[in-house]
């Protein structure tokens, strides 16, 4: 997938998207990126690092097929290093 088929998948599914970000009040937010060359994926930026196994299910159950990662942010601080996912 690449950026432009994320774009598209994204306007398709706004609203999915958009009360999974409401039922996970862990998440600091998303973002929709492009990787070097690896096509483009899904940030899920989390407040913390606890229970991100949970978080990891519930993602690819309401997202199967679309790749993502997950990023651990301080809300007032620098980004750290992402988790990968499984």
């Amino acid at each position: 997938m690449n950026i432009h088929d994320l774009i598209t998948w994204r306007q398709a599914n706004a609203a999915a998207v958009s009360k999974f970000i409401h039922q996970h009040r862990e998440l600091g937010g998303i973002h929709y990126m492009e990787g070097d060359g690896a096509g483009a994926y899904i940030e899920f930026c989390l407040k913390d690092d606890d229970d991100t196994e949970d978080l990891e299910e519930e993602i690819r159950e309401a997202f199967p097929g679309i790749a993502y990662k997950l990023v651990v942010v301080e809300m007032d601080g620098p980004w750290t290093e992402p988790i990968e996912p499984g």
